[in-house]
């Protein structure tokens, strides 16, 4: 990218509707960094209309760059789950049918393309420019005993930490992963594998992927000897756009238009699957690649399957947009039959489903002309949800089956209000429970949505605590528990055992407010979140809070602790939080914006009537081109060890401790 297009850049990120707040020092990785880092605000609960923070994050090629500020919406997306049935297709079209199960024609406001010509039809209908995007908030960027080699056959530690979780049993990708035996960590363009089984820390390999400076290593999943490494590239293409006047070109939206040529970002922008053996740790093998069109957006490994969300936008614009518009994966065009259309749709979500026993391919594959939906995967079916404000804020949901890694389509429904938090959202026993925030009238309004296995209403509860919006939520058996906030902060309890009629319970309020609620053992829920000045609502720090909800009627407050910091890396993605229950350990990073600027890694220790500080670790920022945040930092645990890794663009950090000695520090190693 050239230097002299920064201005522009810069220009194009503050007209999106959400408003990013732009460094006076930008660089092409600095740009990618800020966007990386609000593309995975919204998936990961966090709220990015309430929180200023530091951008920062492994820097990426400036094709993502492309992508990311090309393609406003390229984060909001919409998988319907629907099985592929054959297609009359013309005689110039082909189509690989993965199976001949029937599927819905029609769901909500989707359609079933019968051939390749209804999604160009359907593209047709809107508008050449980007302009027309749809508006919203751009979203979400995710162990078995180990019986391979003689390395691997060496009894584990004991127990051991994994990634926090939004559902139990749908594992989520990551930056770190770990078996009990090894860490894997994934930083820039690498991944390292460390030995953790003996008191000292030993590496014993690096995967380096084939990488051209346009890819960008995301996230990685461990299975038994196989790893999994999830990566995006992006391919520059010059394009002739046609256009009715100079005025037009400058507001297509795309980066770097002069004249009728522009970069032309669809259709070139891939995910890959890269499946390694590691049997023999110390000698890894790629055994497997598999490719699918669209800029990464989430994933999620549920037993066998390892399902991947992309989404990208559309055009019609160039001489060659129907070759653009059908998606390629595993090699091959997606399925007419897998397409579903609907006239205002700008963007294709494209969901594929990988069985781990063959990652070369998909089992199955899904594609919507949609204008942007998020996703929650519970155990038995994934939700799609997506944020309308153009006649009043509610929200649209669809439900999809995923059995054996086979999409079916089964409802959609609207409710009133918007989900603020990742955990706003819960499905049990095929029911789904949604707390809601309408703020567009001048006095906010809370809701909670109670909707049966077919999406159709069972009961609601409307009117709770209005004038204040929900921060954060957690599902506890027949127990929802929230969190609302103004100038205070009131947890409230509702019974929801009867779907019909759910019944408020009781609150208690605080200052300050919990960005994440946990479950902390039996009659206790631990929040993170920060403190603020009850007249000003000005933060002044993070804040840690243990409810006492033994009692959902008289909910108390056990002890609270704040922490003179500006940013908690675990109040906005849930990934960060180590919450060890039986060790009553609750861990996370900070940070503060001073002079110098700092991460610290905090863990306490709860002892049954307060938070004991057990771990403070600072890392003082050295160099701003190889600065990360505070989500760069984790605790782990294995056995009767802990560690903390801080993880830097160049290198990353381990440090280790004994639990069993009060914490005290073992070693430290850099890699």
């Amino acid at each position: 990218m050239q230097e002299q297009n920064l201005e522009e850049w810069k220009e194009k990120i503050d007209r999106s509707a959400e408003q990013i707040t732009v460094p006076d020092t930008l660089t092409p990785g600095a740009v990618q960094q800020m966007l990386e880092e609000r593309k995975n605000r919204t998936s990961a609960g966090r709220k990015e209309h309430r929180h200023y923070r530091r951008f920062a994050g492994i820097a990426a090629a400036v094709a993502v760059l492309v992508i990311a500020v090309g393609t406003y919406g390229w984060n909001k997306y919409g998988t319907d789950d629907a099985q592929p049935k054959k297609a009359a297709l013309s005689v110039t079209e082909t189509v690989d049918s993965t199976q001949d199960t029937e599927k819905k024609e029609q769901i909500g406001a989707f359609t079933l393309a019968k051939s390749y010509q209804d999604v160009y039809a359907a593209v047709q209908k809107k508008s050449n420019s980007q302009k027309e995007l749809a508006e919203g908030t751009v979203d979400d960027l995710f162990f078995v005993e180990d019986t391979g080699s003689a390395e691997a056959k060496k009894e584990s530690s004991g127990t051991h930490s994994d990634t926090n979780l939004q559902v139990n049993g749908v594992d989520e990708g990551d930056i770190v992963k770990n078996d009990g035996n090894y860490l894997y960590v994934l930083n820039d363009d690498r991944v390292t594998i460390v030995d953790i089984r003996d008191k000292n820390m030993r590496k014993l390999s690096e995967i380096r992927p084939e990488l051209t400076e346009n890819d960008i290593l995301l996230q990685l999943y461990v299975d038994n000897d196989r790893l999994y490494v999830i990566k995006q590239g992006w391919e520059t293409q010059q394009e002739e756009i046609q256009s009715d006047s100079t005025e037009a070109d400058n507001d297509s939206g795309f980066i770097g238009c002069y004249k009728d040529i522009a970069y032309e970002p669809d259709g070139n922008v891939s995910t890959v699957l890269l499946t390694y053996d590691i049997s023999e740790r110390a000698n890894p093998v790629l055994s497997a690649t598999m490719k699918m069109d669209g800029a990464y957006q989430s994933s999620r490994k549920v037993g066998n399957f390892i399902y991947l969300f992309t989404d990208r936008w559309v055009s019609r614009d160039g001489k060659n947009w129907k070759a653009q518009v059908i998606p390629e994966i595993a090699g091959k065009k997606a399925d007419a039959g897998c397409f579903y259309v609907q006239k205002n749709g700008t963007t294709e979500v494209i969901m594929a489903s990988v069985n781990l026993k063959e990652t070369s391919k998909a089992a199955d594959h899904m594609v919507l002309l949609d204008s942007g939906r998020q996703v929650y995967m519970g155990t038995d079916a994934i939700y799609l949800y997506q944020m309308e404000y153009e006649r009043g804020e509610k929200t649209k949901i669809a439900k999809f089956s995923y059995k054996n890694g086979m999409f079916s389509a089964i409802a959609e429904t609207t409710v009133k209000g918007a989900i603020r938090d990742t955990f706003a959202i819960s499905e049990s026993g095929g029911e789904l429970r949604i707390l809601t925030t309408d703020s567009q009238n001048s006095l906010s309004e809370n809701r909670l949505y109670l909707l049966d296995a077919d999406l159709k209403k069972e009961g609601l509860l409307e009117n709770i605590a209005k004038g204040e919006e929900i921060y954060a939520a957690r599902y506890l058996g027949n127990i929802a528990y929230f969190i609302t906030y103004h100038n205070t902060d009131p947890l409230f309890a509702v019974d929801i055992s009867d779907p019909a009629h759910p019944k408020p319970l009781g609150n208690v309020k605080m200052t300050g407010y919990s960005d994440y609620l946990h479950p902390f053992g039996d009659g206790l829920l631990l929040g993170i979140g920060y403190e603020t000045n009850a007249k000003t609502s000005e933060k002044t720090g993070v804040k840690l809070t243990m409810f006492d909800i033994s009692d959902p009627i008289n909910l108390r407050i056990l002890d609270s602790v704040t922490i003179n910091e500006d940013f908690c890396s675990a109040a906005e993605n849930y990934k960060c939080a180590f919450v060890d229950t039986g060790r009553g350990l609750v861990g996370f990073a900070t940070e503060t914006w001073t002079k110098t600027n700092y991460n610290r890694y905090m863990l306490f220790q709860w002892d049954g009537t307060s938070f004991v500080k057990k771990i403070s670790l600072k890392r003082t920022q050295q160099k701003m081109d190889t600065w990360t945040g505070a989500e760069q930092m984790r605790g782990l645990s294995s056995g009767d060890r802990f560690y903390v890794l801080h993880v830097e663009r160049d290198d990353f950090s381990l440090i280790s401790y004994d639990m069993k000695n009060d914490f005290q520090e073992i070693e430290t190693q850099k890699y």
